[in-house]
């Protein structure tokens, strides 16, 4: 078993915490133990916006946390990571870096250099062949779905290192027909819902309709926060294709049964796990 440290962010342990459970269960199955050790926030980019300096200062410090242990960091949510890589950017500068660790030094910590950042879906699909190879896809989904990517899995490009290809491919690695729309890339609105509800909710319903028109089983995101702003949108205008975050079908497919990663009884999920266990 090799050891990564596990970022879980913030929404999935407060809101989503089978979202963690399902990212385990798949870990295990890949040789992967997740360690977990005491970060904090990422930070959110928000807060990146009012103190650049306040943000890049927390975000060196949850990377000398991982540097200390020697693991590299591995993060469930594609903000989590995109903040921890542009840290992990910026502080490659050596004057950026110094400013850094005269604050760091306050709590006894230097930022060298060590820790990698990696996003689940990323790290999944490196270990595709691994899979097949292995046979550990157990039960195929059988299902038709749509795929929405998000913006910060994407962005920004100088360190996110992402093809929407490869999510393709991992939807079919777990028996999934994906069908295309054209406004795939758009945003789920979730940011935009911080500063206005309204708009950010019309994003989300917009695409959430051009969805519904496909006539897939479901929707899935390897985004939390993409996850969680479609999932309340879609129950508050009573859309019925469900919401999945990758990782949870990931589990799935490896034979994890519904009930363990929070897909039991009266979650809403009855029919499509119907129809997954046949």
């Amino acid at each position: 078993m090799k050891d990564l440290a596990i970022f879980t962010g913030c929404f999935i342990p407060a809101k989503m915490p089978h979202f963690e459970k399902a990212a385990v269960e798949v870990l295990k199955r890949l040789g992967i133990n997740p360690v977990y050790l005491e970060f904090s926030c990422c930070p959110n980019p928000h807060i990146k916006s009012v103190d650049k300096e306040s943000w890049l200062t927390m975000a060196a410090r949850n990377l000398v946390i991982a540097q200390e242990k020697k693991l590299d960091i591995l993060a469930l949510c594609p903000g989590c990571s995109g903040t921890l890589a542009s840290a992990r950017y910026l502080l490659e500068d050596s004057e950026t870096r110094k400013k850094i660790n005269e604050k760091l030094g306050k709590i006894g910590k230097e930022y060298t250099g060590e820790t990698k950042i990696i996003n689940i879906i990323n790290f999944v699909y490196d270990q595709r062949d691994f899979i097949k190879e292995n046979n550990l896809i157990k039960s195929p989904l059988n299902l038709s779905a749509a795929i929405h990517d998000g913006c910060h899995i994407q962005k920004p490009s100088y360190v996110m290192d992402y093809d929407i290809e490869s999510m393709d491919e991992l939807m079919e690695l777990v028996g999934c027909n994906v069908l295309d729309y054209g406004c795939r890339d758009l945003c789920c609105g979730s940011p935009m819902s911080a500063v206005d509800s309204q708009i950010g909710e019309g994003l989300a319903e917009f695409k959430l309709n051009e969805i519904k028109e496909l006539g897939v089983d479901i929707l899935c995101t390897g985004c939390p926060l993409c996850y969680l702003q479609y999932e309340l949108t879609r129950k508050k205008l009573g859309i019925a294709t469900p919401v999945f975050y990758y990782p949870t079908l990931l589990a799935l497919a490896f034979g994890v049964h519904p009930d363990e990663i929070g897909l039991g009884p009266k979650t809403g999920n009855e029919k499509i796990i119907e129809k997954i266990l046949g």
